[in-house]
């Protein structure tokens, strides 16, 4: 029985990247992206970075925004952006900033 639901499986899955069709470029890209950059036309971007430095310690930087084209390139762009750390990180940076804060300016 569980020789035909192995083999069972593996036939759903086998009929299943053949029935997947390909997905098709642009006949041709560089002709695209020149029309989008084209004088009076702008493009959205987006872009996330993250760096991980192990143990739960990481942050991540999101661009998001607008460029704007003119007849000599870029004309004007309006970007946002957010740097979030992990708990990790933060609490590592609260714990060392106590310790370098000398004992006569601490809270208590």
């Amino acid at each position: 029985m569980m020789m035909r639901t192995a083999v069972g499986v593996m036939l759903v899955a086998g009929l299943a990247q053949l029935v997947a069709a390909p997905v098709q470029a642009a006949p041709d890209p560089v002709k695209a992206l020149r029309s989008a950059l084209s004088p009076g036309k702008g493009v959205n971007v987006v872009s996330t970075a993250k760096t991980d430095h192990g143990r739960g310690v990481y942050y991540t930087l999101e661009l998001n925004g607008l460029v704007a084209f003119g007849p000599r390139g870029v004309t004007a762009s309006d970007t946002s952006q957010r740097l979030k750390y992990s708990r990790t990180a933060m609490s590592a940076a609260k714990s060392s900033a106590w310790r370098r804060t000398p004992p006569w300016k601490r809270r208590r």
